[in-house]
Formats: C-alpha cells, sequence, structure tokens
C-alpha cells in the first residue's frame, strides 16, 4: 500500500504565487468583502502590463478589495486516472472555486490525469501532459482548453492534476494572503534573485514523474509512441515543466517541452534535457524575459530550442485577446511537427507473428498466427485447428482485442472467438475463448513471437 504523506510545505515563500492573481487582475471587477464594487470605488480590470502591475496590485492591497471568488462542487470526472490508485489519504477533500469566471482547484490531495484523445483516424502518435498554473496554490482547471485544442490536433492531451502547497479553507483568506505575496513578487521584479524565485514542491515533482510514467505505461491502451510523450505548463506549470524535464532518471524525464511563462531558478542545463519551446511575453509583470533565460542555457548546452517573444501581453499565455501572443499555439504545434513528433504513428502492436494457445475443457492446442494491424482493425491468418491456413480478422481499442476466425468440424461451421486484453508491452494478450454457436468457452494466452 502507497501513502502519500501529507505536504511537507506549511508556510510558501515569496516565490511560489504566479499565476492566480495576475489573472485576476487582468480580468476581474472587483468586490468589497463579497459586495459588487460602486462607482466610487475603481474597478481593477485593465491589462496586466509591466507598467500598470504594481498600481493595479496597490490598488488591491489599499481597497482591500478582492476579486470574486465562489466555491463550486467538484465536477464529475469519470475519465480521471489516479496517479496513486492505492493510496492511503488523510485530509480533507480538495476544493473547487469559481474565480474570475473560471474553474480553479485547491488543497489537491489526490492528484489524477484527465486523457483528451484525439479521433483515431486524426492520431499523431504524439502526447503532452499539460500541467496548469497557480503559483502552487491553485490549478487553473480552464487549461482543459489547451488539452482539447491538442487532441484537436490529433495529439492525446492529459491534464494533470498535481498536489499543492496547503492554503486556507477559507476562499477570501487564501485571496488576500495570495495577493500579498503576489505584491512582494512584482516589487522584486527588477532584482531577481535564484534565492527569491520559485521553489517548485517535492510532491508535485513526484506527481508530475508519476505522470510521465503512468502515460507510457499505458501507452497502448491510450495509442501514443511513448518515446513522443511531452510536458507542457505556463506560470508555475512552466516551472514544473522544465523540473520535470530535467529530471536524472530518463523513465521520468518527458522526449520534449514546452513553457509559456514563469521565472526557472536554472543555472546549468544537462546534456540531455529535452527539446524546448518557449513562449514569452515581454511585459509579464512577474516575469518579464525570466522565462527567456532559459534559451541561451539550452544552446549552452547544445540542446535544441525554439524561442517566441510577445511584445504585449501580460502574464498567463495562453493567448491574450487582441494580441500575437493568439498565435503561440499554432507555433507550438509547428515546432512539434518540424522536429517529426506529429507524424503518424504507425502504432500497431498486433502487426507481427502470434502463437495463440487455447484451453477449452482440457482440451489445449497452441496455434501460429500471422497479424496485420491498421489503426484498429485486425487481419491475417492463423492456423486452424485441422493445420489449414484461414482468415482471421479482429479488432483492438484501448487494449481491448477481439480477433475471430471460422472453421469446420465435423460438417458443422464454427466460429472461434477471442477476447482478451493486450498488456503495457504489447507483446502479450490474455482472456477467453468461446466456440459458436455451440456456446463451449475456456481461456486463451497469445504472445507475440
Amino acid at each position: 500500500m502507497y501513502s502519500i504523506a501529507k505536504p511537507l510545505f506549511r508556510t510558501a515563500p515569496i516565490g511560489l504565487v504566479v499565476l492566480a492573481a495576475a489573472f485576476a487582475i487582468r480580468f476581474a471587477a472587483t468586490t468589497v468583502r463579497g459586495q459588487p464594487a460602486t462607482d466610487d470605488q475603481p474597478v481593477i480590470n485593465q491589462p496586466t502590463t509591466g507598467e500598470n502591475a504594481t498600481e493595479q496590485l496597490g490598488q488591491v492591497l489599499h481597497s482591500g478589495r478582492l476579486p470574486p471568488i465562489t466555491p463550486i462542487p467538484a465536477p464529475a470526472n469519470p475519465d480521471a486516472v489516479l496517479l496513486y490508485p492505492d493510496a492511503m489519504i488523510e485530509a480533507p477533500d480538495e476544493q473547487w472555486e469559481n474565480y474570475v469566471g473560471g474553474p480553479i482547484c485547491r488543497n489537491v490531495v489526490r492528484p489524477t490525469i484527465t486523457p483528451f484523445l484525439p479521433d483515431p483516424a486524426k492520431a499523431t502518435g504524439a502526447a503532452v501532459i499539460v500541467a496548469p498554473g497557480g503559483g502552487f496554490w491553485y490549478l487553473g482547471m480552464d487549461d482543459a482548453k489547451i488539452a482539447q485544442q491538442l487532441a484537436d490536433r490529433g495529439i492525446a492531451a492529459f491534464l494533470l492534476k498535481y498536489r499543492l502547497l496547503p492554503t486556507s479553507r477559507n476562499p477570501q483568506e487564501f485571496l488576500s494572503k495570495m495577493f500579498q505575496d503576489l505584491a512582494e513578487i512584482a516589487a522584486k521584479r527588477d532584482s531577481r534573485s535564484p534565492a527569491s524565485a520559485i521553489k517548485v514542491p517535492e510532491f508535485a515533482l513526484a506527481d508530475a514523474r508519476a505522470a510521465v510514467r503512468l502515460v507510457r505505461s499505458r501507452a497502448t491502451g491510450w495509442h501514443v509512441d511513448p518515446q513522443r510523450v511531452g510536458f507542457i505548463g505556463g506560470s508555475a506549470g512552466a516551472v514544473l515543466t522544465v523540473q520535470v524535464g530535467l529530471s536524472p532518471e530518463a523513465a521520468d524525464r518527458p522526449d520534449f517541452l514546452g513553457c509559456t511563462s514563469g521565472f526557472v531558478p536554472v543555472t546549468e542545463v544537462p546534456s540531455y534535457a529535452p527539446p524546448l519551446f518557449l513562449a514569452v511575453t515581454l511585459d509579464d509583470p512577474l516575469f518579464s524575459a525570466d522565462t527567456g533565460a532559459l534559451m541561451p542555457l539550452w544552446r549552452k548546452a547544445g540542446r535544441p530550442v525554439e524561442a517566441h517573444f510577445y511584445e504585449i501581453g501580460g502574464h498567463g499565455l495562453p493567448s491574450t485577446p487582441g494580441t500575437s501572443t493568439s498565435m503561440w499555439f499554432d507555433s507550438f504545434c509547428a515546432w512539434m511537427n518540424t522536429r517529426g513528433l506529429m507524424a503518424v504513428s504507425d502504432a500497431a502492436p498486433l502487426t507481427g507473428n502470434w502463437i495463440i494457445e487455447y484451453d477449452i475443457g482440457g482440451n489445449a492446442k497452441a496455434m501460429p498466427a500471422s497479424l496485420k494491424q491498421e489503426r484498429g482493425k485486425v487481419a491475417g491468418t492463423i492456423k486452424g485447428p485441422e493445420g489449414k491456413d484461414l482468415p482471421i480478422a479482429g479488432k483492438e481499442e484501448d487494449a481491448k482485442v477481439t480477433l475471430q476466425f471460422e472453421y469446420e468440424y465435423e460438417g458443422n461451421s464454427l466460429t472461434m472467438v477471442y477476447i482478451g486484453t493486450l498488456n503495457a508491452a504489447g507483446t502479450s494478450i490474455s482472456g477467453y475463448c468461446e466456440v459458436r454457436p455451440m456456446g463451449v468457452e475456456g481461456t486463451f494466452t497469445a504472445r507475440k513471437k
């Protein structure tokens, strides 16, 4: 049994708050203790740029008015996959709120990934794990839109819900503390030093690594190439992206990275660093070009990097309306395509020679088969019970395999049906078999030669 320890951090260093308040300042009409702002109380709703960010923060702190935040029920998510299904959880449930028109999640205790799988006809075999931002205090779950955009491009996407620093269960107390810390970040943005940089909580990094391993372990069922698993994030999600990308163990490390903002305290890049895509806004009030500082480090290490610098856009890509940042997603996909990451996968785990062994009522037999898979459909030949080559056909979907062939036995036309599960490596199948229409059942295993 695996046990998730409670978070190690009980207080947050100055540099821990990133996306949250900047997003609020950019769009929110603020309130006073839950009451709407009035005409004589100025509303903070201008775009957040380097010139006005400190002034906007000052308005929040001086007036004591915070952006609207409303508790909401946790949405049903039957597709979510637990990173630690056997974990023993000893903590209150996570909190969900509507924050400035979008859903956020706080105090996560059960980390998950949610698959956004492409239409099989468009699937490229590439996969990207999406890490939401939120300063490691909350997760902006609007990033589900990015995951869906990736799926629409034929890329399997996985929205990561990772563990965070504990915050007050009271929404107003949470926002008040967050804005205070954000003001200190903005005030120090021109004198940044590694000592004041964002620090990734150990449990968040562990969750990111577990997500990479999980996607690769289930690559067959999700029809992705385990050597084309990427990781992308903005703000705190970008910080987490770089840290997991520099993991020393290859099994924990994504194959490529995408960062859209965030100050990452990296001074040296190892030779194994994955290819990196950067999208940076130069008027970011929190980080300015700090994210862009990764580009020369990647180049110095001789590692592939592509960087896009946008004049206007504030903090927290994706795409600030009315600016050229709306192009970043197309640029990211074009970069993936240029690197060959979006080449349509030939993922066909059933293609090859197999030995299929069945056992029906103690009557056991092994039959060689030659199969060819094109997307989900399977066809080929099998040595039937009487040693004749017979056509066999079926399908494979999400690692569920169905195969069948027809044969003659003592003047009767029969159909042998195999229904089983393909292992993660794509090298064996196990399940049950049935002779129709007789209804006689048994078990079978198949192994790839």
